[in-house]
């Protein structure tokens, strides 16, 4: 018995990967692994802050945090170097 249509079950892909929202920001956590897409370290990331690799944050109130497009387009650019490539930022 299958399921009524695609929209029931997402793709394999798309069911390991975290969800960030579509607009507005994220904290650190939610943009590095496990609960974020990016698998790579506090320090790796913030090696790649200050070296131009990985988007700045913008500070809202105090707090650290960064916009979701530039997290999505950080992806996407990973995606379309190589489609396993997110792994491969922190060998960089």
């Amino acid at each position: 018995m299958g399921l009524p249509d695609d929209r029931a079950c997402p793709s394999a892909s798309s069911a390991f990967l975290p969800q960030l929202p579509q607009l507005g920001f994220v904290r650190l956590p939610q943009v590095l692994a496990p609960r974020g897409p990016i698998p790579v370290s506090k320090s790796t990331w913030w090696a790649g802050v200050k070296s131009g690799r990985f988007p700045a944050p913008v500070k809202i109130g105090g707090v650290t945090a960064w916009r979701v497009d530039d997290i999505h387009a950080l992806i996407s650019i990973a995606h379309n170097e190589a489609p396993h490539s997110v792994a491969k930022m922190e060998a960089r």
